[in-house]
C-alpha cells in the first residue's frame, strides 16, 4: 500500500536497478497499479521496453499492446518491442511488422535498426521480411550503404550481430552488390572483423568485375589470410580463372596441394580436377604427380599432408600420371615414412601388376617377400596378389629350369611375421603346388622355422610328399634340427627308414645322442628312439655296436628316468655279443643266509 500511494517510486526503481529481484518486486507491484500504469507515456512504456530483464519487458509489452493502433503503428513503439527482451513479446512484434509491411517499409530507420538489431530473431525476420519484398532500386541502394556503414562501425564484441548483417545484404541485395564500388569492397576486406572481410570476399564471388580482372596481389591475400572462410573465397577466385590462367600459376596451385592448412589442400582440389582432365595440358596432372610424390617420400612435416596429398593423387589429378610409375618408385613408396604412402604404394603395385604382366614380372621374389612382411595390411595384399599373378614362375611345369630357385626363396613367404599373411601362403601353398615343386631341403627349411605354426605345416608338407628316395636326407635334414617337436618328428620315420640298417644308424647318431640328451624334455621321443635302438641291437652286431657306442657316450649324462631303459639296452647288447665294450658291470647277487 505504500508503494501504491507512491507508484512513480516503482518506476524509478525500474529505470535505475540493475537487480533482477529488485525489477520483478517493482512489476508486481506496479501491476495492481492500474490507473497509473494506463496514463504512463510513451517515454515510460521506451524505457521498459529498453530494459534487460524478461518480466519488466513483458509488462511493458502489455502495455504497448493494450494501445496498440494497427491502423496506425507507433513506429519506435513497435521497434522496442521488437527488440525487448520477452521472446513471446518479440514475435508479437513480427506480426505487427508483417501485417502492415508496406507501411513499416518505407521507413528506412526502422529498417535498418531491426537488420542491426540486439535480438538474433528479430534480425532473421528482418532479412525474411527484405528478401520477400520487393523494394525500389533507390530504396535499395541507400540501406546498403548504411548497412555498410554499420558494419564497418561494429567491434568484436558485436562479431554475432555483424555475421547476420551480413548474411542479409547478400541474401537480400545480390543484384545490387554486383555493382558495389571496389573501393567499397576494399573497405570491408580492410576490416579487422573476419565477418565483415568475408562479407568483401563473398561480394568479390558475386561480382559483375570477374576473377581474371582482379589484381593477383588481391587474390594471393586472401588466400594467405589467417582465416578459413576467407582462403577459401581465394582459392575460389582463383578457381573461376580460365584453364590457361590458372596453368601459368602451376606452382601455386602445386604449393596449396601440400599446404599446412588442411582447408586450402581441400579448396584447390576442384581446380586440380578441372585442370588434370583438361584437354589443354594432358600432362599438368603428371607434373603435379611427380612434385606430390616426392612430397610423400620425405617425411610428413605437417599432420595429415600425406593422406591429403594421396586423396588428391587418387581422386583428382586423373590417371595418367600413374603410367610413370615404376617398379622402384612403387617400393620406394613402401618403404616411405608415413602409412599413406604406403598404402599409395601397395594400392599401385596391385593395380599396375593386373593390368601389365610385364610389370609384374619385373618384382623378385625376394621383393614379394619383403612386401608380404610388411605392416600395412594393404601391402601385404598387394604382395599376396603379386604372388598369385606370378605362380607359375614356382611350378615345375611351367619352369622346369628355374622354379627351384625361385621356390627356395618363395618359402620365406610362409613365414611372414602377420597372420592373415601366414594363413594366405599356407592355402597358397597347399593348393596350388605338388611334389614336383619342392626338394627335401625346401621342405625342411620350411621346419627350420621358430614359428610353431609354420613348423606345423611344415611338418604337414614333409607328410604329404616324402618320398622313398629321399627318404634318407628328410632324415637326416629333420634329425639335426633343434627343435623337440621335429626330433618327435622324425620318430615316426625310424622303423621305416632306419631299420637293419647300421650305417644310416651311424648316420643318425648325432640325431639319438641329441634327444636323448635333453633334460625334463622329450619325454616321448626319448621312449621312442631307446625302443628303436634296443630292437636294432637285436639285429646285428654291426648295429649293436652302433647303439653301444651311442650309450656308451650317453651313460654319464643320461637322465636318471632314462637310465633304466638304457641299461635293458646294453644289457641285450652284453647278452648276444659280449665281446662289445660296455660301460657295464654285471655282479652276482649277494646270497644272505639267516643266522
Amino acid at each position: 500500500e505504500l508503494w501504491e500511494r507512491l507508484p512513480v517510486g516503482l518506476l524509478h526503481l525500474i529505470a535505475e536497478s540493475d537487480c533482477r529481484p529488485v525489477q520483478e518486486f517493482a512489476v508486481k507491484a506496479l501491476r495492481a497499479c492500474e490507473q497509473f500504469c494506463a496514463e504512463l507515456d510513451r517515454e515510460a512504456l521506451l524505457m521498459m521496453l529498453s530494459r534487460p530483464y524478461e518480466a519488466t519487458a513483458r509488462l511493458g509489452f502489455e502495455l504497448v499492446r493494450a494501445r496498440y493502433r494497427p491502423a496506425e503503428p507507433d513506429h519506435e513503439l513497435v521497434l522496442a518491442v521488437a527488440n525487448c527482451a520477452a521472446a513471446d513479446a518479440r514475435a508479437e512484434a513480427h506480426r505487427w511488422i508483417d501485417e502492415r509491411r508496406e507501411d513499416f517499409m518505407r521507413d528506412s530507420d526502422f529498417i535498418i535498426a531491426l537488420v542491426t538489431s540486439t535480438q538474433a530473431d528479430t534480425r532473421a525476420f528482418a532479412r525474411q521480411l527484405l528478401r520477400s519484398t520487393s523494394m525500389p532500386e533507390t530504396a535499395a541502394q541507400a540501406l546498403i550503404v548504411r548497412l555498410i556503414a554499420h558494419l564497418c562501425g561494429l567491434t568484436a564484441e558485436r562479431a554475432e550481430e555483424a555475421r547476420d548483417v551480413a548474411e542479409t545484404l547478400l541474401k537480400s541485395f545480390g543484384p545490387q552488390l554486383r555493382t558495389i564500388g571496389f573501393g567499397v569492397i576494399l573497405d570491408l576486406l580492410a576490416h579487422p572483423l573476419m565477418e565483415v572481410q568475408e562479407l568483401g570476399g563473398n561480394i568479390l564471388l558475386l561480382h559483375e568485375v570477374r576473377p581474371s580482372e582482379l589484381p593477383e596481389e588481391l587474390i594471393i591475400s586472401l588466400i594467405n589470410s589467417p582465416y578459413e572462410q576467407l582462403r577459401g573465397i581465394g582459392v575460389r577466385l582463383l578457381g573461376e580463372l580460365d584453364e590457361e590462367s590458372l596453368l601459368r600459376r602451376e606452382n601455386l596451385l602445386a604449393a596449396l596441394s601440400e599446404h599446412a592448412l588442411a582447408d586450402l589442400r581441400n579448396a584447390v582440389r576442384p581446380v586440380v580436377r578441372r585442370l588434370s582432365h583438361s584437354t589443354v595440358d594432358p600432362d599438368f596432372g603428371r607434373r603435379l604427380a611427380r612434385r606430390l610424390i616426392e612430397t610423400l617420400l620425405k617425411p610428413e612435416e605437417h599432420a595429415g599432408l600425406h593422406s591429403s596429398v594421396v586423396q588428391l593423387l587418387q581422386e583428382d589429378a586423373g590417371n595418367s600420371w600413374v603410367d610413370e610409375v615404376d617398379r622402384e618408385l612403387a617400393l620406394r613408396l613402401t618403404r616411405a615414412s608415413s602409412v599413406a604412402a604406403q598404402e599409395l604404394g601397395g594400392r599401385l603395385i596391385e593395380t599396375k601388376a593386373r593390368a601389365d604382366a610385364a610389370w609384374a614380372q619385373s618384382f623378385t621374389t625376394d621383393e614379394i617377400a619383403e612386401l608380404s612382411d610388411h605392416e600395412s595390411q594393404l601391402v601385404r595384399e598387394a604382395a599376396q596378389s603379386l604372388f598369385m599373378l606370378l605362380i607359375d614362375r614356382y611350378r615345375q611345369t611351367t619352369n622346369p629350369a628355374g622354379h627351384l630357385y625361385e621356390m627356395a626363396r618363395a618359402v620365406r613367404l610362409l613365414d611372414a611375421k602377420w597372420d592373415d599373411a601366414r594363413a594366405f601362403f599356407f592355402s597358397a601353398f597347399d593348393r596350388h603346388f605338388g611334389a614336383e615343386d619342392f626338394t627335401p631341403g625346401i621342405l625342411v627349411s620350411v621346419c627350420d622355422s621358430v614359428r610353431a605354426d609354420v613348423q606345423q605345416f611344415g611338418r604337414e608338407l614333409v607328410t604329404k610328399y616324402f618320398s622313398e628316395e629321399s627318404g634318407q636326407e628328410y632324415m637326416l635334414k629333420l634329425s639335426e634340427h633343434p627343435s623337440s617337436d621335429l626330433q618327435l618328428f622324425v620318430t615316426n620315420y625310424l622303423e621305416r627308414y632306419c631299420a637293419g640298417s647300421p650305417e644310416r644308424l651311424r648316420e643318425l647318431s648325432h640325431y639319438f645322442r641329441s634327444v636323448l640328451s635333453r633334460v625334463n624334455r622329450a619325454r616321448v621321443a626319448k621312449a621312442r628312439v631307446m625302443a628303436f635302438l634296443t630292437s636294432e641291437a637285436r639285429q646285428s652286431e654291426a648295429s649293436a655296436r652302433v647303439v653301444a657306442e651311442i650309450l656308451t657316450r650317453q651313460s654319464a649324462i643320461i637322465a636318471i628316468g632314462q637310465k633304466a631303459a638304457a641299461i635293458e639296452a646294453m644289457l641285450v647288447i652284453r647278452r648276444a655279443y659280449p665281446e662289445i665294450s660296455l660301460p657295464l658291470e654285471v655282479k652276482d647277487a649277494e646270497v644272505r643266509r639267516g643266522v
